[in-house]
């Protein structure tokens, strides 16, 4: 039988490695406190009852002002 999805990969993995990242995003001025904490109660959301989280990957380049073409 399969692990329930809040208990797996998205529950234990992403919220985790989000929740991580929470002072440091608010303190970067990136999300207010409220905001974060909200973002974080919508993943938990995704799992139970059902749910679905999808996650994408990307890979991002930047480039100086002087590097663009």
């Amino acid at each position: 039988m399969r692990e329930p999805c809040g208990n797996g990969h998205a529950g234990t993995t992403f919220t985790a490695t989000a929740r991580a990242g929470r002072d440091a995003a608010i303190a970067a001025e990136l999300a207010t406190p409220d905001a974060f904490d909200r973002g974080i109660a919508g993943l938990e959301r995704t799992a139970p009852g059902g749910g679905v989280f999808c996650c994408t990957f990307f890979k991002a380049v930047a480039a100086g002002k002087g590097d663009r073409g």
